[in-house]
């Protein structure tokens, strides 16, 4: 699943869709060097439905539901939204709660949203399903100070990986932190952090740096991209453990190297590693290094994709007899 943006200048649309394995699997086989062509895209007939300058956050899947962040009724004047609001939506059934956002919040939707770091999953010792917030230095789900600060970052949602979501940020008890990869376990509800890797320490001070956390063959992966020539993908063999970063992928002036944003989100079975990059979706082969753009049928230049989560059919249920 993602999201389409288009604009023309004066009003915003974004909408969900939701593109099958078979579809890309099967086009990601064709030998065009640079590109290939994948359609099959349906559009998703989402609670609340289809207006202009709505808005649409995918804050995380997990077992078949779909998190998403929905704001409606922009006000012409303020550009602010008046009805803002959290949904749990499962796309099979299409059954959805929804949880309100206070007026009063300073959380999603403030002047600085960035800054608040979302995330869902599954909790397995109370068998039901938890939506994480942090922000800034407090959490809404328990009484645990969070020591961490987040920086303006283009993807705001946790990372869930072994029933715990991840986030970069800084610790906020030194002066001039390194950045780490903050964990909150979901079923102890407890933050710890993961160190990034000893040799990109050095490189993070560089300005041009840009970083990114993702999934790769079933590990925590660390993206250090320093567009247009270089880009490091580090690849954690043993979660947890400090010493098992290993430098996984180098590029250099290759297509890849030219996106500011890049992370890996799913590893197709012929090998192929599918990436979220700046407007898109690219590929690439380990086995040659070839990389292509995934070029989907139904959009054109105006559309910017992006948002992607990857979600399995499911029947679980919401329990709330609400329906799209």
């Amino acid at each position: 699943m993602f999201t389409a943006d288009q604009s023309d200048g004066n009003t915003f649309l974004r909408e969900p869709y939701s593109i099958d394995y078979a579809s890309i699997s099967s086009y990601s086989s064709l030998l065009d060097p640079s590109s290939c062509e994948c359609n099959g895209v349906v559009r998703m007939d989402y609670p609340f439905g289809y207006k202009k300058d709505n808005n649409i956050d995918i804050l995380g899947s997990c077992n078949g539901l779909i998190c998403m962040g929905i704001s409606r009724d922009r006000d012409s004047a303020t550009k602010l939204y008046k009805d803002n609001s959290i949904c749990i939506w499962n796309p099979s059934t299409r059954e959805y709660k929804k949880i309100l956002i206070p007026r009063h919040d300073t959380g999603y939707y403030s002047a600085n949203p960035c800054r608040v770091r979302y995330g869902f999953g599954y909790d397995g010792t109370i068998d039901d399903y938890k939506l994480v917030r942090i922000l800034g230095s407090s959490t809404w789900s328990c009484a645990q100070k969070i020591p961490y600060k987040f920086p303006h970052a283009r993807r705001c949602r946790g990372l869930l990986f072994n029933g715990t979501l991840h986030w970069l940020g800084f610790t906020i008890t030194q002066e001039n932190s390194p950045e780490v990869i903050v964990s909150y376990d979901i079923s102890n509800e407890k933050a710890l952090e993961l160190p990034l890797p000893e040799e990109t320490m050095l490189q993070l001070g560089n300005q041009n740096a840009h970083k990114n956390i993702g999934m790769l063959s079933d590990c925590l992966c660390l993206v250090l991209n320093f567009p247009p020539v270089h880009r490091y993908i580090w690849v954690m063999q043993e979660y947890g453990a400090d010493a098992s970063w290993t430098k996984q992928y180098t590029f250099i002036h290759q297509m890849i190297s030219n996106f500011v944003y890049s992370k890996p989100i799913w590893s197709l079975r012929n090998g192929e590693i599918l990436i979220d990059v700046d407007y898109g979706f690219l590929l690439f082969d380990p086995s040659n290094g070839s990389q292509r753009m995934l070029e989907v049928q139904e959009f054109h230049d105006t559309y910017f994709l992006g948002q992607p989560v990857i979600y399995m059919e499911s029947l679980v249920s919401l329990n709330t007899g609400t329906y799209v």
